[in-house]
């Protein structure tokens, strides 16, 4: 089973432990990794440009969610990824999703208007002439535009 067919889902390890949640993210083809150990990070990324060669990877630079509905400073990784690969960049905005279900609110709120947007791709050939600050400049930038929580 597999959510998303030619992509694998980047996710933090703690994950893998929750009941049931793991076991879903395992049997799609998630990948998990430590944010706080850098060296295990890259391994685990390392080995998910090994295991990925013909598949996209989907990141969430913000590494979770706000406890306000915010958007975070986003981490690097996903630019370690593309400098690492041959992917294009597709920045997509997730919009309502806060309401949806705040941090600290037990139950979910069925009433929430829940938008995903898009953006244009950003192509391999573009990227290799980007700088790392200008790539994520770039990515918090359109997905910023497109946001409100």
């Amino acid at each position: 089973m597999n959510v998303f067919p030619d992509a694998s889902i980047l996710v933090h390890s703690f994950l893998f432990r929750v009941p049931l949640v793991g076991f879903l993210l395992k049997s799609t083809g998630a990948i998990f990794v430590q944010q706080k150990k850098f060296r295990r990070t890259k391994i685990a990324l390392d080995e998910t440009l090994k295991q990925v060669q013909d598949r996209s990877v989907i990141i969430l630079p913000e590494g979770g969610r706000s406890s306000d509905g915010s958007i975070r400073i986003f981490k690097r990784g996903f630019i370690y990824v593309l400098r690492n690969s041959s992917m294009d960049l597709l920045p997509v905005t997730l919009r309502g999703f806060y309401n949806l279900k705040p941090l600290k609110r037990p139950y979910v709120d069925p009433d929430s208007d829940l938008q995903i947007v898009i953006h244009k791709p950003v192509v391999r050939s573009t990227l290799e002439n980007l700088t790392n600050d200008r790539i994520l400049k770039l990515a918090v930038e359109t997905i910023k535009e497109a946001y409100r929580p």
